[in-house]
């Protein structure tokens, strides 16, 4: 008893007990819960640990309710050599904070009106919620309700087989972003919304919830073309019957109208145009009349088709010798259209000089695939081996060459 009065008087100094109430405390004479605790020390801190050294040993603390063997808020933290795993996960070394399975939600959270909450993991800051609601991930000010900032080029990955993102005006479902087996899905879920694209606040493309029809509020740029598989229609969703342009008209609506493929070309009075003798000629540098499509080169004389159909071409041809050389009394005159370089229609006649005289009239037609090319020629020969002009006055007397598509 004389040994055990002095420790008992110095365990009083530091442990004061309160048995009415059952309650202790530590450097407190009075003690306010079950276990009041007052360190001096500048920084207090409460430790737990094994009374042995080596790395078998887990550490915990448990609140729990009396009675509710599943009842219980368990902080641990788990040895080295800890064989125990949850979901799947291995708990060795790990340090957790679990509610036990008949235990409410585990909520946490800073009760001051002002206070944030962070998380963080290798000494850095990770997740921050703010008192405001906002949550950020990389920053510790998020601006928006989430909020991200990375520093890789991918800061967020959603992943599943067919995952998909759902959004909501208020309790609407509006739309959603899915991934699929073959590609990525941008859509709504009904007729009754459409799906816009804006830059500046406004809409430059939009298409139609009910009727898939996309419209496009500003120029349209397509370096490669465009490949239509249905028809082409106008404003009106009128369709121009085959072969059909639409045209355009001015700052109104374009129309449907038949595409006009012509041409007409002549030589006019005095020309020097010559064809040698002997010599297979192409007709070139005529003056056109006019030229539907723009289809026809009055200085190379070539007519090209700007589409595959039948064609029609005619020419007449007035011949006349130089004015500095003798009458020619005695000619033949070869004349008429190639294909492509191919002679394919020709007309031959006798001529002389000493009065105007004019080739027989030739009309030809073919069937010609886009792109092909029609010019028209001359050859002649003579007694008096001089190279002979194409006549024109201006007026009856004409050479000309002309064409125009069939159909």
């Amino acid at each position: 008893m004389k040994n055990s009065l002095p420790l008992f008087f110095i365990l009083s100094l530091c442990v004061s007990i309160n048995l009415m109430a059952q309650q202790m405390g530590i450097n407190v004479s009075n003690p306010i819960s079950t276990l009041h605790i007052v360190d001096t020390q500048t920084h207090p801190r409460v430790l737990i640990e094994p009374n042995s050294t080596g790395t078998n040993k887990d550490v915990t603390l448990e609140l729990k309710q009396l009675g509710g063997s599943g009842d219980y808020l368990r902080l641990k933290k788990y040895s080295l050599s800890s064989s125990e795993s949850i979901g799947g996960i291995s708990l060795t070394g790990h340090s957790t904070i679990f509610s036990g399975l008949q235990a409410g939600d585990l909520k946490i959270g800073a009760l001051a009106a002002n206070a944030n909450i962070d998380f963080l993991s290798g000494g850095i800051r990770r997740v921050t919620f703010l008192s405001n609601g906002n949550v950020g991930i990389g920053t510790a000010t998020p601006s928006a309700l989430f909020h991200i900032n990375g520093s890789a080029s991918e800061i967020a990955r959603f992943q599943a087989p067919t995952g998909y993102v759902s959004f909501y005006d208020g309790s609407n479902y509006r739309g959603y972003l899915q991934t699929s087996v073959n590609g990525f899905t941008i859509g709504t879920p009904s007729t009754s919304n459409d799906l816009d694209f804006r830059t500046n606040t406004l809409t430059r493309l939009n298409i139609n919830g009910t009727t898939g029809q996309v419209t496009v509020s500003e120029k349209l740029n397509a370096q490669n073309g465009i490949r239509l598989t249905g028809p082409l229609q106008a404003q009106n969703e009128s369709v121009g019957a085959d072969g059909m342009i639409l045209v355009s008209k001015g700052n109104a609506t374009p129309a449907w109208e038949e595409r006009k493929i012509g041409f007409e070309a002549y030589y006019p009075m005095l020309t020097s145009f010559e064809i040698p003798h002997l010599t297979n000629t192409t007709l070139t540098n005529y003056t056109e009349r006019w030229d539907d499509g723009n289809v026809f080169n009055p200085t190379s004389g070539v007519f090209t088709a700007p589409s595959a159909g039948l064609y029609h071409f005619e020419c007449m041809l007035y011949i006349t010798n130089l004015d500095t050389l003798p009458f020619i009394t005695d000619g033949t005159l070869v004349y008429g259209f190639t294909v492509n370089g191919f002679a394919l229609g020709h007309a031959i006649t006798d001529f002389k000089t000493s009065v105007l005289y004019y080739s027989h009239h030739l009309s030809q037609t073919f069937r010609l695939n886009q792109g092909d090319v029609v010019t028209l020629y001359a050859f002649h020969s003579n007694s008096t081996t001089n190279p002979v002009r194409i006549y024109g006055n201006g007026g009856a007397t004409e050479s000309f060459f002309k064409g125009y598509k069939i159909y």
